[in-house]
């Protein structure tokens, strides 16, 4: 039910997000900045926790998931360098071929950008509540941290990136003038279930892989080491 309602928030953000990317000059400059600057502090963080082991860890090398998070973030990268060129009257007389290519990728990094912000907030912010409400009795454990629950989280996240970029571009959303905004309806009509079946299919697949005694929840200082410790994110483990 969570990965539902979360899917269908994502799809509402990411449908609005490229729509107001490419008919507004303004907003696509700020959400190009803001994807540039996610897409690098992700590179900082993965690559500074890849090689500095937390307290009682030894450092580690880079796994296979650390090198797909690090492309991924290099892909949020590009596609915000893209929304300065996704600009409505620019795209005009430009063949789908070129152009859904592009939306796809934006997609991609949106879908991408959201899941690990999301993600990092709610763990922070259950972090932040439990440490406060229990006076340091109880530790927050992540819904997401081993490496197969992030394989799954990043695999949905490209393919529902590719499929948003598909639909609105196939559909030429952007050029949208209609007071009924027919094809923008059209455009939630078909990615607003896939959102939201998608990501309740991801909630139900991370809690058979969930780690012994975590899941979202509380645990007990001393009897389980599967929290997160105070400054990391909700991915940080399984990276």
């Amino acid at each position: 039910m969570g990965g539902a309602v979360l899917g269908t928030c994502v799809s509402v953000l990411v449908n609005h997000a490229m729509l107001e990317i490419s008919t507004n000059g303004l907003f696509s400059a700020i959400f190009g900045c803001s994807l540039i600057f996610m897409g690098t502090l992700i590179l900082y963080r993965v690559n500074a926790l890849s090689w500095q082991g937390s307290a009682g860890h030894p450092a580690a090398k880079k796994t296979m998931s650390t090198y797909f998070v690090m492309i991924f973030a290099c892909l949020v990268v590009v596609a915000g360098l893209f929304c300065f060129m996704l600009e409505k009257n620019w795209f005009r007389g430009i063949s789908a071929g070129i152009k859904v290519p592009m939306y796809m990728l934006l997609g991609v990094a949106l879908w991408f950008a959201l899941t690990f912000s999301i993600m990092d907030l709610f763990n922070f912010s259950g972090q932040y509540c439990v440490a406060k409400l229990s006076r340091g009795r109880r530790l927050w454990q992540p819904l997401v941290s081993t490496p197969v629950q992030i394989a799954v989280v990043l695999v949905v996240a490209v393919l529902l990136g590719l499929f948003f970029g598909v639909v609105f571009g196939t559909l030429d959303v952007e050029d949208d003038i209609s007071k009924e905004n027919a094809r923008t309806a059209q455009d939630f009509h078909y990615t607003l279930p896939v959102g939201a079946l998608a990501c309740a299919l991801v909630g139900a697949i991370n809690q058979v892989f969930l780690r012994p005694g975590a899941g979202g929840g509380l645990a007990r200082d001393g009897l389980d080491e599967t929290y997160v410790p105070r400054g990391k994110a909700a991915f940080d483990d399984g990276i």
